[in-house]
């Protein structure tokens, strides 16, 4: 009888686990934007935040200098910022 009533359970349990796999899930559209800045100029970074907009990556900025057949690259002391937020 103990038996049974675990195997019955452990049913209950899988049906539940498999009923809540099955579920679908809205996929979430995003929108994405850019800004070139020095790092400690964070006024326009916290606008985007309180935005909603989420960062989510930093990426150093450079510039090929391709005068005089030149092909060094030059840091601007700059970085990019990548946002995103969700479209509503």
């Amino acid at each position: 009888m103990k038996t049974k009533i675990k195997y019955l359970l452990v049913l209950v349990l899988a049906s539940f686990v498999f009923a809540g796999c099955a579920t679908t899930h809205e996929t979430k559209k995003w929108e994405y934007t850019t800004v070139t800045s020095h790092p400690n100029d964070v006024s326009e970074l916290n606008n985007l935040g309180k935005d909603g907009w989420q960062l989510i990556s930093v990426v150093p900025s450079s510039v090929d200098d391709n005068s005089n057949g030149d092909r060094r690259r030059h840091d601007l002391n700059t970085v990019i910022y990548i946002f995103k937020r969700p479209i509503h």
